[in-house]
Formats: structure tokens, sequence, C-alpha cells
């Protein structure tokens, strides 16, 4: 079908559909029940789900909002460090060692890290307001596979 995505494994899958919403998708849980796609209740992961989506469609770049400009070290500390840019290497590794947390930024990093693992470019992590300027490489964390040239990388901000 025209205009529809389908991932899954084994019997369980997701049905996507583009709704008319910037950065918008629908995503309907389904199971095949005698040869025919039906709908089950089931909470989405929407962070996942759209990490998903976003390989299935072999998109160049993962975007990812969310209520922060950036991506934080000792997020709501006195000793806050705000990321420009992170390696997969660098973001797995604060991962296991808890600097983003489940249910605030560890979903979006688990996302991010997923995506590139299947082979996908660059993430970008910030909030509504400030994706003009992340696409621009003035706002937002950067996440990518390997680490970017020396002259380019800009890893903590003051």
């Amino acid at each position: 079908m025209a205009g529809r995505a389908y991932a899954g494994c084994r019997r369980q899958w997701q049905l996507s559909a583009p709704i008319p919403q910037p950065l918008g998708v629908l995503v309907f849980p389904v199971v095949f029940e005698q040869d025919r796609l039906v709908g089950i209740d089931a909470v989405i992961d929407k962070d996942r789900a759209s990490s998903l989506l976003a390989w299935e469609l072999e998109a160049d770049l993962f975007l990812i909002s969310t209520g922060v400009d950036q991506v934080a070290l000792d997020y709501g500390t006195s000793q806050e460090k705000l990321l420009e840019y992170l390696n997969a290497e660098e973001a797995q590794r604060y991962l296991r060692e808890g600097q983003f947390p489940p249910g605030s930024m560890g979903p979006k990093i688990e996302a991010a890290l997923s995506y590139l693992n299947r082979g996908g470019r660059e993430v970008i992590i910030t909030s509504p307001e400030r994706i003009p300027e992340a696409l621009q490489g003035m706002a937002g964390t950067r996440i990518a596979r390997v680490t970017e040239p020396a002259g380019r990388r800009s890893h903590v901000s003051p």
C-alpha cells in the first residue's frame, strides 16, 4: 500500500501511516489473524517506533524532538554539561553509566543508538523551537556512528 510502512517481528506488527502534522506519524499495533491484520491494544514507545521508521525509510537523518535544547551530562545538577556532539560509543558508555535515565533521555539515546547501529548516519536531539537551528548545525546534540574530524568536533558546551 502506498503511504504505509509495515515493521515488526514474529506475529506482532506495527502499521505506520503519515498524518498531516509536522514531524508526526500515527502508529497502529496489529497482529495477523487468519491472514488479516487486526488492531490490538498496546503501548507504543514513540522513540523506538520513530527509530525503526527512520531506518526503514532509509532516512539520512533521524531527528528527535524533545523538551530540552540539548542532551546533558549530570542533568539538573550544578555540574550539568550540555553536549553538542557524541559518537555512538560515547553515547553507549554514558547510557551504561546512568547519565540518561529511563523515562527521561534514556529512551531517546537508545532509539538513536538503535538507528545508528542499523546503519543510520546521524541523529539530532533538540527542542521543537530549535529544530531550524539544529538542522544548520547551530543547536541541539548530534550523535553519529564515528568521531567527527578534529576541526569540527565540539563536544561539550560551557
